[in-house]
């Protein structure tokens, strides 16, 4: 079973100073968590950082790195896309589109058994605090439930994913699955609501939880519905969340294989 990861990434004093803690942060937890019965590999695109990262230190994983010259062209849409059709095109079974602010644990596992349907878009919950607002994907632990956010509840951008069968069936065109003038927010609801009518579902997969700091740096840097407020609450002062509140129940989880 062939599973790929999307991620996009950003380094720079101006915008993301932590881009290079954060991806290596998502690396190391993913090689922990991801049982040995996936074969997984990392689509890794560079949105513009300003300094060099360095993948030696990762050179035990699959990891396809792309540098984007300059990321005001087609944001973050542009790599989900060309990542997602990277994927499909190498035959990878499940395609997850991922944001690099989050801790992985065992349970995002049960996410992986449960992408099955070629009509059904899958994410995993997340810590309060994780998202704004209330949303189902909000949890405080596990829950071995699968809640349907459909017509209502639109899976958040953080992790989300979906069969090889879906892509082929629900891609735009030849190239894109996403709409490529959402460039920097609304993918994740576009995609849903245009594919909600033509009967797709969004599954919340409860069993698998998983951490999301959400660092909202280039919305605010670009400008989109953050203040400075919002941003640094939502940043710098969260730096230390998951270490006081949720690594003891997190890391303990273990998955359990059919």
């Amino acid at each position: 079973m062939k599973i790929a990861f999307i991620v996009t990434m950003h380094q720079s004093q101006e915008i993301r100073p932590d881009g290079f803690k954060l991806i290596d942060r998502y690396l190391m937890s993913l090689k922990k968590s991801v049982n040995s019965k996936f074969d997984y590999s990392i689509f890794l695109f560079d949105n513009t950082s300003v300094d060099k990262f360095d993948l030696s230190k990762y050179s035990d994983m699959d990891i396809r790195y792309e540098y984007v010259e300059d990321q005001t062209l087609r944001g973050n849409t542009g790599p989900w896309n060309d990542g997602a059709l990277a994927a499909y095109n190498d035959g990878f079974d499940k395609i997850y589109i991922s944001n690099d602010d989050l801790i992985f644990n065992e349970s995002i596992n049960y996410l992986f058994d449960e992408t099955t349907e070629n009509d059904v878009i899958y994410a995993p919950t997340c810590q309060p605090g994780g998202m704004l607002g209330q949303h189902i994907q909000i949890q405080t632990s596990q829950v071995d439930d699968i809640l349907d956010g459909t017509g209502g509840a639109y899976l958040n951008g953080f992790f989300f994913g979906f069969t090889k069968t879906f892509y082929e069936k629900f891609r735009i065109d030849k190239n894109n699955i996403f709409d490529p003038e959402k460039k920097w927010g609304g993918n994740e609801e576009e995609i849903q609501e245009r594919l909600w009518k033509r009967g797709v579902r969004s599954y919340v997969i409860m069993m698998s939880w998983i951490y999301h700091e959400k660092i909202r740096a280039w919305k605010y840097h670009y400008g989109q519905r953050v203040t400075e407020e919002d941003y640094d609450n939502l940043s710098k002062k969260k730096s230390h969340d998951y270490e006081m509140n949720w690594k003891p129940s997190m890391e303990s989880i273990e998955y359990e294989s059919d």
